[in-house]
């Protein structure tokens, strides 16, 4: 047993050291109080309530979303009753001025259109292509740290933003989108500071067409963003079909639009939908699972001896990246930890009782993969990284409930099975050649910007092994 580890009902601790949280409050918050709290950083305004109850308020004086933490409530609403369920204003409020008709935001035909066309490119037989984009990106990211001085300072976060976007562009748009990652980073960056906020007409459930600050200031980004898109929509489509990629692009080019009125606005948006959320997720992840093996040594050397143990050589594909057990332990922790997307929510069509609370039309229900991951009732010390409650005895008894790191249910994100096996082969290569040190003073913090970001980047100094 390492040095200093601790027992916990049978569960392996080798270090009690807290990652980085806010610290749920126990008074019960006024609306303005709420609102600010909410404003700045969501993840920081759940009570200690919702941690410990199966559903709950965030606010006594608010007629505000019902925070649903209940495994079987949650497999109602995402699953067995779905179709009572649509997206929520509490994350469309925030999304939709951008994504408008794609996956993320679109509902009914227009959804199932864009899921459908998309699905082909997303299912495990398409590891093998991934996977080849996911190495291409990685092995430049270890090349370029390669070259730098030992122990130099490094964002990573803004590192792995580039990494993951360069796989989605390679694998679905045969890199169309290459050149366009600095104005793209740029414009997205300015998005999600302006509209990415919980704002007060989201409390207060104003109707959808009252616009917002943050809405009118994000407009200059979502117009930029759009026609990036366009242009290279456009070019693909004026190619002669001899010269056409069959990659994802061309999927939605040549599929079938629910209308065809809408056609041009419901490629766009799913090619941007797929763009913007196939990358900033994965960086948000990887970056966060970094954090946690620059800060739990043990686990690092762990991760980096397994790696080396199993030969992988230079293109490890999915049977090579399964033998990777403890590594696929730390991952499944950090994403426990830090879900990339820490909340979504869902508006109920019709009458419903959740956990013997009443559900009426119209009512905003949040789901919150950051506070079910960290519920009293649901984990053992869930504060605390321990990779091993991901032992195969110990998964087979959560409650897939519980553990929601991509969604639940019909709209589970698409592309979960290939981001997994690219977390891993992108850790291959991170945590196999290189280690991590956290600087002194460094202040890491999650903040709740549509994804999961550390707050201002997370600057780690990057050590050969």
């Amino acid at each position: 047993m390492p040095n200093g580890t601790t027992l916990s009902g049978g569960l392996e601790i080798p270090n009690r050291r807290r990652p980085a949280a806010p610290v749920p409050g126990t008074r019960s918050l006024g609306l303005l109080k709420l609102w600010s709290l909410v404003r700045e950083n969501p993840i920081a305004a759940f009570p200690a309530e919702a941690y410990q109850a199966p559903v709950a308020r965030l606010t006594k004086f608010a007629t505000g979303p019902l925070i649903v933490s209940d495994p079987g409530a949650i497999e109602q609403i995402c699953v067995t009753n779905a179709d009572n369920y649509v997206r929520g204003e509490f994350q469309q409020r925030r999304v939709r001025s951008l994504l408008g008709l794609g996956l993320l935001t679109a509902e009914g035909d227009i959804w199932q259109a864009g899921r459908r066309i998309a699905t082909p490119a997303f299912t495990p037989r398409m590891l093998t292509p991934w996977l080849a984009a996911t190495r291409s990106a990685g092995e430049g990211l270890a090349e370029a740290w390669s070259a730098n001085a030992p122990g130099e300072l490094v964002n990573i976060f803004e590192q792995f933003l580039k990494v993951s976007f360069d796989v989605i562009s390679n694998y679905a748009f045969s890199r169309e989108f290459d050149g366009s990652y600095p104005a793209v980073h740029r414009h997205m960056s300015d998005y999600f500071r302006v509209q990415g906020k919980v704002d007060l007409p989201t409390l207060l459930r104003f109707p959808r067409w009252v616009p917002t600050i943050g809405s009118v200031r994000a407009r200059p980004s979502v117009g930029a963003l759009r026609r990036i898109v366009m242009a290279v929509l456009n070019a693909r489509a004026a190619l002669p079909s001899t010269h056409r990629r069959h990659d994802l692009l061309d999927r939605y080019i040549d599929g079938d639009a629910p209308t065809e009125a809408g056609r041009e606005r419901f490629i766009r948006d799913n090619v941007l939908t797929l763009l913007l959320t196939g990358h900033e997720t994965t960086a948000a992840a990887l970056a966060w699972t970094t954090y946690l093996l620059a800060l739990f040594p043990w686990a690092a050397e762990r991760v980096a001896d397994e790696i080396a143990d199993a030969g992988l050589g230079n293109t490890p594909g999915p049977d090579d990246l399964n033998r990777l057990v403890f590594t696929r332990r730390v991952m499944d922790e950090a994403l426990r930890l830090y879900p990339p997307a820490p909340f979504f929510s869902r508006a109920a069509v019709q009458e419903d009782a959740i956990c013997g609370t009443r559900i009426r039309p119209g009512d905003e229900i949040v789901i919150s993969p950051w506070v079910v991951h960290r519920h009293r009732r649901l984990w053992e010390e869930p504060d605390l990284f321990a990779p091993d409650r991901f032992q195969s005895r110990q998964r087979n008894a959560i409650h897939r409930g519980a553990y929601i790191p991509f969604g639940a249910g019909p709209r589970i994100c698409i592309g979960q099975t290939l981001a997994i096996y690219e977390l891993l082969s992108l850790l291959v290569v991170i945590a196999g050649r290189f280690r991590f040190e956290i600087p002194d003073g460094a202040r890491i913090e999650p903040l709740a910007r549509i994804t999961l970001q550390p707050r201002g980047g997370l600057p780690l100094r990057i050590h050969r092994r």
